[in-house]
């Protein structure tokens, strides 16, 4: 499986762990393909070295996977 890269703006941070990282949030992909919500938006759950910030650009490389929640 190849890794897949998803490059976007961060549209709103859902949850964040200053202790281990674990993130969930939301963003407004550069790619329209990316988008997977009705708001415009594609979540992304992860462990990310530092806070996401709104309105920050990011690229999040990884193994994707769909889930319907």
């Amino acid at each position: 499986m190849e890794l897949e890269i998803i490059a976007g703006t961060v549209h709103y941070v859902v949850f964040y762990n200053k202790d281990n990282g674990y993130t969930v949030c939301k963003i407004t992909p550069d790619n329209d393909m990316n988008i997977k919500n009705p708001d415009g938006t594609l979540t992304v759950v992860g462990n990310f070295p530092t806070e996401l910030a709104v309105g920050q650009s990011a690229e999040f490389e990884g193994y994707w996977i769909e889930n319907a929640k």
